[in-house]
């Protein structure tokens, strides 16, 4: 019954036609499978520049010189991170006229690589990823999507119990969202599933399939 309501929601959050109801909808499809059983959610940095340095120590796992500045306004991060699925972090960069992007990937298999460590040594991370390159005009429906999002006003206090939730990270502009409640929640998951359909899904069906050389 709860499912059936979730979905019955996000049917008239849809027909708003605005891009923030859009995402939220996408969301809520999502985070209803997410509201079962124990609560094993991280927990996150309270302050700005906490966060941030949360973010930058996850992204120089895939880039050592990777530097993040929070308030880059040419910059955006938006990372995603499941046990049991495919983790990713995706780095939109403007310079210029030219709008590049990077996506790294982390098989579910090697995921405990990323958190886990072992006697004080961190585990290998074993990823892939690709690079591409995007229009302006991309480049401003995605900002003005984030910007929605980012701007959407969080309710703390929430319960959120998720057994074995997926992680949202969402940095742009000296802004910065975590899922750490059921509205951001269901807002970055609208979010993933908008940039999956407008890139992700696409150059991925593009890849080679590379053979081993004799």
């Amino acid at each position: 019954m709860k499912q059936v309501r979730c979905m019955q929601s996000s049917i008239r959050i849809y027909a708003s036609a605005t891009i923030l109801t859009t995402i939220i909808a996408a969301g809520i499809l999502i985070s209803c499978q997410h509201q079962h059983g124990a609560s094993k959610q991280p927990t996150y940095p309270t302050t700005l520049d906490t966060a941030f340095g949360y973010l930058a120590a996850i992204t120089k796992k895939f880039n050592p010189a990777d530097d993040i500045q929070p308030s880059d306004s040419n910059r955006l991060t938006f990372y995603y991170e499941k046990s049991f699925d495919t983790s990713l972090l995706l780095s939109f960069r403007k310079e210029k006229d030219k709008v590049s992007a990077v996506v790294y990937q982390v098989n579910q298999f090697y995921f405990p690589g990323l958190t886990d460590s072992h006697k004080g040594l961190e585990r290998p991370l074993f990823f892939e990823g690709f690079s591409f390159n995007i229009d302006t005009t991309n480049w401003q429906n995605i900002l003005k999507d984030a910007e929605a999002v980012l701007n959407y006003p969080s309710i703390p206090g929430k319960d959120y119990s998720v057994f074995d939730g997926p992680r949202y990270i969402l940095a742009f502009n000296s802004q910065i969202k975590f899922n750490d409640n059921l509205t951001d929640d269901s807002l970055l998951s609208g979010y993933l599933s908008s940039l999956k359909h407008r890139f992700l899904y696409n150059k991925m069906a593009e890849k080679p399939v590379w053979e081993k050389s004799k």
